[in-house]
């Protein structure tokens, strides 16, 4: 009996703050999209009705002339940009009032996912790490990881030839080539976990970056109630994870080497005070969540794509094998060079953006001002939530015609300067932006640049097009995964 009550009127008290909540724009005279209740415009997701990307799509189109509108995402008023102009001020020259990412989990209670630099606050000390760990992703650096880059390719193409015309599954075999490539060039620690998908490194990778039920209610409850979720002391890194990559970082921060975590304590990161070695930790675990789905997603849509547009691929390939014949060895160098290559890779990042959606929150009032007749000047609170729908950006006939078909000519040195400005965003930009885009194009173009030269990628009965997206999690996800087949050009002796 008392706990039905205690039920009945946690559900009332939460309706009555949803209510207040949801006249949040219509107070401002702000147009907005009618909310779901509880969940907002995120209910189709939650539900499973609909991939998320595709909800932000049509999110995104409710309003095709407003350079913005209200939403709200689970309980949380949200303000979705759809302006490029608006867009750069925001990422780029309004960065001093947009600095911050969204924060859900409070640092008192998960001091460790708050030393990343995705979650930190963006002031002075954000700023100097930036700076800081920038370093370890230039070019330097980027050459010195390439040789580990090239023995994870070849171990994929190793891995496609035992398989020589079956039909593989591309997301599950790429993101084993993420895996390994992570875990040799930022901790130093050689993996194939394509021959052994059980080692321990790959089942981390695996469990940090489930999407499962525990998760989705941790995000619900942080958008909904945060308190509550601190009070109940819910953590996003848990404490296994935690010791895995501590003993890994100790481990390889007292070695000289190559590696990332050992350009970390060489420049105060990870050595032997706790507070930096939980620094080097963080990043290490952000590279991982960061890193490994971006690259599996990313590389996984440029197959598939190839296999269905063979006039590409075969363009490619002779880009390809050119450069292979000229070259007993290639180089970093080399695959900076390869100018088809990047624009079939920069085509298939606008089509098939691993990061859907981005965020920036304020740190002050701002005001738009109004430009169309239907406008009016709008002042905005401290900490408003701004959303840029990448995906949708990147789908908008308006800024690429036939969005839906793949053109990688869209990115020739040609055309490159007809792409509006700040319409074209995988990784973000700005002083914000994805800190190792870098390394994530390097990883991709690599892996395409030994399987297009020793494959060629074909469709099987069990390739699907169009591509379903999955309605489970919030990333771009294929239902059922990417399917294809690679028949070998070469003898396995060539590679």
């Amino acid at each position: 009996m008392i706990l039905t009550i205690l039920i009945s009127v946690t559900i009332i008290l939460l309706y009555l703050k949803m209510r207040r909540t949801y006249k949040y724009w219509k107070n401002l005279n702000v147009i907005y999209l009618r909310p779901w209740p509880l969940f907002g415009y995120m209910a189709p997701s939650v539900l499973r009705l609909k991939a998320f990307p595709l909800i932000l799509q049509k999110v995104y189109n409710v309003f095709p002339e407003q350079r913005y509108f209200g939403a709200f995402q689970f309980g949380t008023p949200v303000l979705f940009i759809r302006c490029p102009k608006m867009i750069k001020k925001i990422l780029g020259d309004d960065f001093e009032t947009f600095p911050d990412r969204r924060s859900i989990m409070d640092a008192d209670l998960d001091p460790i996912w708050a030393k990343n630099l995705h979650a930190m606050p963006g002031g002075d000390q954000w700023r100097n790490k930036r700076s800081t760990l920038s370093l370890g992703f230039g070019d330097e650096n980027l050459e010195k990881t390439f040789e580990s880059m090239k023995t994870c390719a070849k171990n994929l193409a190793y891995f496609f030839l035992e398989r020589n015309s079956e039909s593989v599954e591309l997301v599950d075999a790429t993101s084993k080539f993420a895996n390994d490539v992570i875990a040799s060039a930022v901790f130093g620690v050689a993996c194939d976990s394509l021959q052994n998908r059980r080692n321990e490194f790959y089942s981390m990778s695996k469990h940090i970056t489930e999407f499962n039920l525990l998760r989705l209610f941790k995000l619900f409850g942080y958008s909904v109630s945060p308190r509550l979720m601190k009070f109940f002391r819910f953590k996003i890194i848990e404490e296994r994870t935690s010791r895995f990559y501590s003993g890994i970082v100790q481990d390889r921060c007292s070695k000289e080497d190559n590696h990332l975590v050992s350009f970390f304590a060489n420049n105060g990161i990870g050595n032997d005070n706790k507070d930096h070695l939980d620094e080097a930790i963080a990043q290490g675990i952000h590279f991982f969540v960061s890193g490994y789905e971006t690259v599996s997603i990313g590389l996984s849509f440029v197959l598939y794509e190839l296999a269905i547009n063979n006039d590409i691929q075969l363009k490619l390939r002779k880009e390809v094998d050119s450069l292979m014949e000229a070259c007993k060895d290639v180089s970093y160098a080399h695959v900076l060079h390869l100018d088809y290559l990047d624009m079939v890779v920069s085509e298939s990042l606008r089509k098939w953006p691993p990061t859907v959606l981005i965020d920036r929150k304020s740190v002050r009032s701002f005001t738009i001002d109004a430009e169309q007749i239907w406008d009016t000047t709008t002042t905005f609170k401290e900490n408003t939530l701004c959303l840029i729908p990448i995906f949708a950006i990147h789908r908008d006939k308006k800024y690429y015609p036939n969005p839906d078909e793949f053109v990688p000519e869209r990115f020739s040195s040609t055309n490159r300067d007809n792409i509006v400005p700040n319409t074209y965003m995988p990784f973000g930009f700005g002083p914000r932006n994805c800190i190792g885009s870098q390394f994530a194009l390097l990883e991709i173009k690599t892996a395409v640049l030994y399987l297009v030269h020793e494959f060629e990628i074909v469709c099987t009965p069990k390739t699907k097009h169009p591509v379903k997206l999955s309605r489970t999690g919030f990333q771009l996800s294929p239902a059922g995964g990417l399917w294809v087949g690679l028949k070998a050009r070469r003898t396995p002796e060539t590679l």
